[in-house]
């Protein structure tokens, strides 16, 4: 459900996550799981709005904490980009960009090209409130770049796709050709 509820996140269907969300509480994380309860922990912080942010950024700095420990990081890159959006939204961009650049290795680290991406563009944002253009435009450079490589990626994926599934006639059997000099007669 915890898988669900992230997805439902990336793709803006907070309902959704909400929904899924709720039905995790009946099934409360088992204290011996550590992953399962910071992932539970992490998507409470997400969606619950009545959260403050200094109740938000104190649970955000444990799980980070704890999920470095353990190692998870998958889960630690996204309690990073978290903590870079609560610090951006309150103005603290320094801060902001000090997380988004840890969600950024642990995202290069892990391989996710869609991760970067949008961190990319995260930190093209903080700069460019923060009026330094040339780093700015550094981010967005590098942003678009990439949209575009995984744009080829996903497009070549799908013609691989489209050729492998196309189905293969079958070898057409030539018969013996009878000599086309002779006629009926001979």
């Amino acid at each position: 459900l915890h898988l669900l509820t992230f997805a439902n996140i990336e793709n803006r269907h907070r309902d959704m996550a909400h929904y899924f969300l709720t039905q995790c509480e009946g099934q409360k994380p088992d204290k011996n799981d550590p992953y399962a309860s910071l992932e539970h922990s992490l998507l409470d912080i997400i969606l619950n709005s009545k959260m403050s942010p200094l109740a938000k950024r104190n649970r955000l700095s444990k799980i980070i904490q704890f999920s470095k420990g353990y190692q998870f990081d998958e889960l630690t890159r996204i309690a990073y980009l978290e903590a870079g959006n609560l610090l951006y939204n309150q103005s603290e961009f320094d801060k902001a960009i000090a997380a988004f650049n840890q969600s950024l290795l642990l995202a290069e680290k892990l391989k996710l090209l869609d991760a970067k991406n949008k961190l990319f563009f995260k930190l093209y944002e903080v700069y460019n409130k923060k009026k330094n253009f040339e780093k700015s435009n550094e981010y967005l450079l590098n942003y678009s770049s990439l949209k575009d490589s995984i744009y080829s990626i996903h497009s070549n994926q799908q013609l691989n796709k489209t050729i492998f599934k196309r189905p293969v006639a079958s070898p057409m059997k030539i018969s013996k050709i009878d000599n086309p000099r002779r006629g009926f007669f001979s």
